[in-house]
C-alpha cells in the first residue's frame, strides 16, 4: 500500500512539474516584449531596458524557469499589471467568493 501511495505521488510531481514546464515555455514562446506594453513619450528605451533587467527577462530562458518555478511554488506569484498589486492579494480577495461559488454549484448539484 505504503509503495503504492509513495509511486502515485512521485508520478503527480512529475505531472506537475511537466505542466508547470508546458505553461511556461508556451507563455515564454509567445512573440514579443511585455515592457513594449509601456510605450509612452515618457518612457525611455533606458527604463525599458531597466524595467527587462527588473523582470529577469535579460536572462536565459532556463534560468528564468528555474526562477519562476521556485517563486511560484513560494507563492511569490509576481505583480498584477491591472490592479497594480501583488497577485496573491488578488486571489486571496477573490478566493472567498469563488469557494463560496463552488459550494454552492455543487450543492445543487447533488439535490
Amino acid at each position: 500500500m505504503w509503495k503504492y501511495l509513495v509511486n502515485r505521488i512521485g508520478q503527480i510531481i512529475v505531472a506537475l512539474l511537466i505542466f508547470f514546464a508546458l505553461t511556461y515555455f508556451i507563455l515564454d514562446a509567445q512573440p514579443g516584449d511585455i515592457t513594449l506594453q509601456y510605450r509612452s513619450p515618457r518612457f525611455t528605451e533606458e527604463q525599458r531596458l531597466a524595467l527587462q533587467r527588473r523582470m529577469g527577462l535579460d536572462r536565459p530562458v532556463g534560468e528564468r524557469f528555474l526562477r519562476w518555478l521556485g517563486n511560484t511554488l513560494q507563492g511569490e506569484l509576481g505583480d498584477s499589471f491591472t490592479e497594480n498589486k501583488p497577485v496573491i492579494e488578488v486571489l486571496a480577495e477573490r478566493a472567498p467568493r469563488t469557494i463560496f461559488l463552488f459550494l454552492i454549484a455543487t450543492l445543487t448539484q447533488f439535490f
